[in-house]
């Protein structure tokens, strides 16, 4: 600490002060230098001694690549750490996944060349299925067909069976554009209910779009049609379609313009085994080139068949029943019966 002049006087006392508190100033420097020279000097041992080859890594050290100071170096390694095992965890998931969608991947191309050709089983329940869950097992079933359905790739050798417990199933659902080896949807108990008009099933409508595969619809019954869009089955450029014991008995006579099947765009349909038309606006209605083969049973009916620009077929042994059971429209045919 530097003394204080208390006297009013200026003599040769405070002149002696005076220049010994200049010359303690002017020292002051001198000494921060002797001071930060031993500080380097011990920061250069620190530092060289153990390996390194300037002061600043001392500083450096505590920075990280992002340019964030910590307080220590020890805490600046302790957060290197944590973030490269957080990295190499992230890598690891990241290489998991990639792994598992490339296996993935694989099956896909194996099925798209034949490499494989199964028969894959897909369980649906209304009762007990759940659609975020399933794996399509019967333990851990789908909730709707729609779902199932779009579990599908678009591109498969594989022969698909799809059943059904008894149960509703009100839902719309489109197969659309799929390229599969064969599509079966069925009820779990379509051998008991072979030709009855109650199922136990329930299904409201399905359509079959661009889909070359061959579809098959059995045991189902097809109920809350006042929902539908005005058709119970509708099939537009597509393959072959197969519709058998199946039931159509709830009454659409007074929905106008209603078809329980319709088909159109060249496509096939071939419906019997036990399928029932009952109290329906129109049964079968062909068009656009269309194609279709009947063996049914029923009664009730409005139109029977209608061949619009398509072909009907009938077999003889055919007992179906409506107020007009032929329409031949634009050159179509409705032939047999």
């Amino acid at each position: 600490m530097l003394p204080k002049w208390t006297s009013n006087r200026i003599d040769l006392e405070f002149k002696k002060l005076f220049d010994k508190l200049i010359d303690k100033v002017n020292g002051l420097p001198a000494d921060a230098e002797r001071r930060d020279s031993a500080t380097n000097k011990r920061i250069d041992n620190l530092v060289l001694q153990s390996g390194g080859a300037s002061p600043n890594e001392v500083v450096d050290a505590r920075v990280n690549s992002a340019g964030q100071s910590f307080a220590t170096l020890h805490s600046r390694l302790v957060a290197g750490e944590k973030l490269t095992a957080l990295e190499i965890k992230v890598l690891t998931e990241n290489y998991l996944k990639q792994k598992e969608e490339i296996s993935q991947l694989n099956k896909v191309i194996q099925s798209l060349f034949g490499g494989t050709s199964q028969t894959i089983d897909i369980f649906i329940s209304s009762k007990i299925g759940n659609d975020t869950t399933a794996t399509g097992t019967a333990a851990k079933p789908f909730k709707t067909i729609q779902s199932a359905v779009n579990s599908l790739p678009m591109i498969s050798s594989n022969i698909y069976y799809f059943w059904l417990e008894p149960g509703s199933y009100l839902e719309d659902v489109i197969i659309d554009s799929i390229q599969a080896g064969r599509i079966f949807i069925r009820s779990t108990n379509y051998v008991e209910t072979m030709g009855a008009t109650d199922t136990g099933c329930y299904v409201r409508s399905f359509e079959v779009l661009n889909t070359p595969t061959y579809v098959n619809l059995t045991g189902l019954t097809f109920v809350d049609t006042k929902n539908s869009a005005g058709k119970s089955v509708n099939c537009d450029l597509s393959g072959y379609v197969s519709i058998q014991s199946c039931s159509f008995s709830e009454n659409t006579k007074s929905i106008s313009g209603f078809s329980a099947v319709y088909s159109s765009g060249n496509t096939a349909i071939s419906i019997g085994s036990g399928t029932t038309f009952n109290n329906q606006n129109i049964c079968v209605n062909a068009r656009f080139a269309s194609h279709v083969i009947v063996s049914v049973k029923g009664s009730g009916n409005s139109i029977g068949y209608i061949g619009d620009a398509s072909v009907v077929r009938l077999y003889s042994s055919s007992p179906l029943f409506a107020t007009t059971l032929k329409q031949e429209k634009n050159g179509g045919q409705v032939l047999g019966g």
